[in-house]
């Protein structure tokens, strides 16, 4: 018994998965179906397609998307600071502030200013790197956060607070920038 009948139209990777830049990738097309498949997947340079525009190509920008993307940039630019003090902290914490300001808090607020600036200049994949920085905060405040409060008790009253406040900021953020790339052009 065949997988595929002889009728039906196929796509398979047809080069070795490699890692790292220069990497090519080929997927072979076959079957009574493939050649409109590819017309309709691929264009000459410098021709129109025929393909829908995805809505990242041209996004709907509100007043209250630059409105927000200043936020951003704000709140981003003073967590910048504020992980660069954060590092200089002697306090039992000094160690794992450092690490975490170096290899998470640093460039998750780099990547914020990117997306903000971005957005601030209209640009539809500023809506995407919000979506990423803002899920990186996640990823790193949700641990870090349950860790420090769980271990320091003096902190655990304003620490839960602010932890608390700033998933939801997040998570809210995540919804608002996730809506904003599905808005349609009428």
């Amino acid at each position: 018994m065949s997988l595929a009948a002889r009728d039906d139209t196929i796509a398979a990777i047809a080069t070795a998965v490699a890692a790292g830049a220069g990497s090519v990738a080929i997927v072979r097309v076959s079957g009574p179906q493939a050649e409109a498949i590819g017309r309709q997947l691929f264009q000459p340079a410098g021709q129109q397609s025929d393909i829908a525009e995805s809505p990242m190509s041209r996004p709907i920008f509100t007043p209250r998307d630059r409105w927000l993307a200043v936020v951003g940039l704000v709140a981003n630019l003073l967590g910048l600071i504020a992980a660069s003090v954060v590092i200089g902290m002697p306090d039992q914490w000094q160690t794992a502030n450092l690490v975490l300001a170096i290899s998470a808090w640093i460039p998750t607020a780099i990547v914020g200013i990117i997306s903000c600036i971005a957005l601030i200049g209209r640009r539809g994949w500023g809506m995407v790197l919000a979506l990423v920085a803002l899920s990186l905060q996640l990823l790193v405040l949700v641990p870090y956060g349950i860790v420090r409060l769980s271990l320091l008790a003096s902190e655990r009253s304003e620490g839960l607070v602010a932890v608390i406040s700033l998933v939801m900021a997040d998570v809210l953020l995540i919804v608002y920038w996730s809506r904003a790339l599905r808005r349609q052009r009428p």
